[in-house]
């Protein structure tokens, strides 16, 4: 298990980030140890990672946008059954996905 601390370590993110994308549900099931702090296994870790690298630099998603952790497609009446979303459109404030 890791702290918060050594996870922002492992991703180059900042307390604060990390704090925010957990607070903001980007980090789905975060658990927590018997004083009530945030810990990490190695799979959260990895989904972490894997979140840093979707957009680097970008801001992260509003209040009330999709978050990360929910499906990024979405039924279209196209000749494609399924359309994907971009990732600018999902880290926009005004995004309406």
């Amino acid at each position: 298990m890791y702290t918060m601390m050594q996870v922002c370590r492992e991703t180059n993110l900042t307390y604060e980030t990390l704090k925010f994308y957990c607070n903001e549900g980007m980090v789905p099931n975060v658990k927590r140890d018997r004083n009530n702090r945030r810990i990490f296994d190695e799979q959260d870790v990895k989904w972490i990672q894997d979140l840093v690298c979707l957009k680097p630099g970008a801001t992260p998603p509003r209040t009330g946008s999709p978050h990360i952790s929910q499906t990024f497609f979405t039924p279209s009446t196209t000749s494609s059954p399924f359309r994907f979303h971009s990732f600018d459109a999902l880290f926009s404030p005004s995004s309406t996905v």
